[in-house]
């Protein structure tokens, strides 16, 4: 918008002489990082140099769309023009891509166009001379080699991919890791580019929960305090791969929420975890806060909550609304598990904050596994009980923190929330 205004405003603003250059320059970087990320390049960075790079490119897009605005007399047809491309570049991206392709490639494919475009209009203005001839034969050489590369980064990001698909909540891969028969060989459901569970392709350890769900992980501390012989009702919010299962003994009854059908069909013909488990399986298709408003009270021993979208938060999923829903389905024993394992957010204090004005603790548990043990990850949980739960329950008090609320943190609730608060430094 910021560029459409300021090229629209004033033909001042758009100069090609300075914005050509600056083009190829933010072009030729954006896909060096999509190769490899340097070690600067962290969210705070990223946001700033990809909101460089696409003032760049609109600049160069709107620039020369204001040049061709014809005469008064032929004004409809052009803004017609223009809004009729804004929305099949929306129903593209929104409804054709994710049927179309089965990993994100519109990036690629728009800075492809993006140089194509600075092609043609170069074309238009220097063909007219054997210089302008000979530098645009060295654009269109550029042109293809830039597409040619962007396609080989695409290509070995989806390298030794066993299977790889995409819907509107996302694109899901699975590949593997080590070689078959290895003591630590397993495959992973990947995200985006997060991790979402993996699992041992060892027959003995496949049921063996693993990554972000280890035994000293919170998952794995909170599904291994357990009475005795007593089965547990557990709700999971976010599928993943089902490592969760892993926990699972005879009696137990699993209930799954999970909003993306292709979770679901992935889970159950590429890992055994839902096939080879001793416990109860109830699967609910769908948002998981609305399946839970739909449903009556469940008396959950433990609802755990992982339903993130690669390293993104459904932010109505940790809103006041949202615990007060969760609490509902609790046993007044029970305990609510959220995975605030995040490289870039502290969701910390939100879940402090929401659990204080329920009168409920949290248990901070950060699992630190040994270089060594490469099937663990580092993970950051938090579970939030009464206060009666935790006095009860002496093994959540060691290796972990009580969090205490910040006192100037806002409680995030449906009408608010602010993602901002709580990025990483």
């Amino acid at each position: 918008l910021l560029t459409f205004i300021l090229c629209f405003e004033t033909s001042k603003a758009y100069q090609r002489w300075i914005f050509f250059p600056a083009l190829i320059i933010v072009l030729f970087s954006m896909g060096s990082i999509l190769e490899k990320a340097p070690e600067w390049l962290n969210v705070r960075n990223n946001i700033a140099f990809c909101s460089a790079l696409i003032f760049v490119c609109c600049m160069v897009c709107h620039g020369e769309l204001a040049a061709l605005r014809p005469s008064p007399r032929y004004l409809t047809g052009y803004y017609v023009s223009l809004s009729f491309g804004g929305a099949i570049g929306g129903l593209f991206v929104g409804l054709a891509a994710p049927v179309l392709f089965n990993a994100y490639y519109e990036l690629q494919i728009g800075l492809w166009l993006c140089a194509a475009l600075a092609t043609i209009v170069f074309a238009r203005s220097a063909a007219s001379t054997n210089v302008g001839k000979a530098a645009l034969i060295v654009f269109l050489i550029g042109l293809g080699a830039y597409g040619a590369w962007l396609v080989k980064i695409k290509k070995e990001d989806l390298g030794g991919v066993e299977i790889a698909v995409r819907n509107f909540y996302g694109h899901l891969h699975v590949s593997n890791s080590g070689a078959p028969g290895d003591y630590g060989a397993a495959k992973q459901l990947v995200h985006g580019t997060i991790n979402h569970g993996q699992q041992l392709l060892d027959p003995a350890r496949r049921m063996e929960p693993t990554s972000y769900f280890c035994r000293e992980s919170g998952a794995g501390r909170a599904l291994l305090t357990r009475e005795e012989g007593k089965p547990l009702k557990v709700g999971v919010i976010g599928l993943g791969c089902g490592a969760l299962l892993g926990y699972a003994r005879p009696g137990d009854e699993f209930k799954l929420y999970e909003i993306n059908p292709q979770v679901f069909d992935i889970a159950k013909t590429r890992f055994t975890f839902m096939t080879e488990t001793p416990a109860k399986i109830t699967e609910v298709l769908g948002d998981g806060r609305l399946s839970l408003e739909r449903d009556p009270p469940q008396n959950f021993d433990r609802l755990f909550m992982d339903a993130f979208s690669g390293d993104s938060i459904p932010v109505h999923l940790v809103t006041h609304e949202a615990f007060d829903l969760f609490f509902r389905h609790l046993k007044p024993d029970g305990i609510v598990i959220v995975n605030i394992t995040n490289s870039y957010l502290d969701l910390l204090p939100v879940v402090s904050k929401a659990a204080e004005r329920f009168g409920k603790v949290v248990v901070e548990i950060e699992d630190n596994p040994d270089e060594s043990n490469e099937e663990c990850y580092i993970s950051h949980y938090a579970l939030v009980m009464s206060p009666e739960k935790l006095a009860a329950t002496p093994a959540f008090r060691e290796r972990s923190n009580i969090a205490k609320p910040d006192p100037n943190f806002r409680e995030w609730t449906d009408a608010f929330s602010n993602l901002f608060a709580i990025v990483r430094r």
